[in-house]
């Protein structure tokens, strides 16, 4: 049995067309679990960079409002100077007295206190 001439490159084109196909589909198979292992890699980075930055402004906001709470406590540590610890009251014409002296419709103190607090001043208790 010979075989022609003809059907030999016919052999071999047909194996070369199969080897590059194979060849291209293994290529395309990596470049797309490259891409998505590129993918995931990038997600979690941003995920990562983000708590990040949550977890400093959080720490900021968190600084600044002990730091606020401090300022605010020390500030009305002088404003209770302006009144005795147990106050007066008249309970039948409603007159509220600290050292002797009525403190109704008294507002120097508390404004005082509105403006050292910029006007956000709350009175811790106790």
């Amino acid at each position: 049995m010979a075989t022609s001439p003809s059907s030999a490159p016919s052999v071999a084109r047909r194996v070369t067309l199969l080897s590059i196909s194979l060849l291209a589909g293994v290529l395309f198979a990596i470049s797309i679990v490259i891409g998505l292992v590129a993918e995931r890699s990038t997600r979690e980075q941003i995920v990562s960079m983000v708590k990040e930055k949550i977890q400093g402004v959080a720490g900021a906001v968190e600084s600044s409002d002990v730091t606020n709470r401090e300022l605010i406590q020390l500030a009305f540590k002088f404003f209770r100077q302006y009144f005795e610890p147990n106050m007066e009251l008249n309970e039948a014409t409603g007159e509220l007295k600290s050292h002797a002296c009525p403190v109704n419709n008294d507002f120097v103190s508390v404004d005082k206190f509105s403006e050292d607090t910029g006007g956000h001043g709350v009175c811790p208790q106790g």
